[in-house]
């Protein structure tokens, strides 16, 4: 009767250590998928905060020059501002 145990025992454990691989595996996959999709998404996130910083430089640079033009018009104009 201990035999029979021993052996049920046995071949419980030995099935045992074979799911536990597998579950180790497919947790590793789902972590390495949802890792993946992480990465895709902040890759994806970082090209468009770089398109909108572009855009405000952009929009900087412009003002900058509307603002130097606008000096340059009333410095030389009649009748400007005195500094």
């Amino acid at each position: 009767m201990n035999s029979q145990f021993s052996k049920e025992k046995q071949a419980k454990s030995s099935s045992e250590n074979l799911v536990r691989p597998i579950h180790r595996n497919d947790f590793h996959r789902r972590r390495f998928v949802e890792m993946k999709r992480r990465s895709l998404s902040l890759q994806s996130r970082r090209s468009q905060l770089q398109k909108e910083l572009k855009s405000i430089e952009n929009c900087i640079f412009s003002l900058d020059k509307q603002l130097q033009n606008y000096s340059d018009f009333e410095k030389y104009s009649i009748g400007g501002r005195r500094e």
